[in-house]
């Protein structure tokens, strides 16, 4: 079963990358460069800011960014987090399904 996650209107929103583990050695991967784009249903990139954003290393194979507020979503809009991830000419890349919602609590 496939999870949307939600990315609310108007907020700022921290996108999050877990377990990226080596796929020979299973041990945590702490160097990668991470990358994060959010695209409409179009594949177009979403306005507001400038893509991708960088995604940090946190802790042991966690990475970790911040999507300010003024990403353009709507509520109720379809979108993709694609997600990047590169270490030593390797890579890996993940689309999330993303839908827009305004916070109403």
């Amino acid at each position: 079963m496939s999870t949307t996650n939600i990315w609310y209107v108007d907020s700022t929103m921290i996108l999050e990358l877990r377990n990226l583990t080596d796929g020979i050695t299973g041990d945590p991967v702490t160097t990668a460069t991470v990358t994060a784009t959010l695209l409409d249903s179009t594949g177009a990139q979403v306005s507001g800011i400038t893509w991708p954003i960088s995604l940090v290393h946190v802790a042991e194979g966690t990475y970790r960014g911040a999507a300010p507020y003024q990403v353009q979503v709507t509520d109720k809009g379809k979108y993709t987090a694609r997600i990047f991830a590169t270490i030593a000419g390797v890579q890996r890349r993940w689309d999330i399904p993303v839908l827009g919602k305004i916070d109403t609590k």
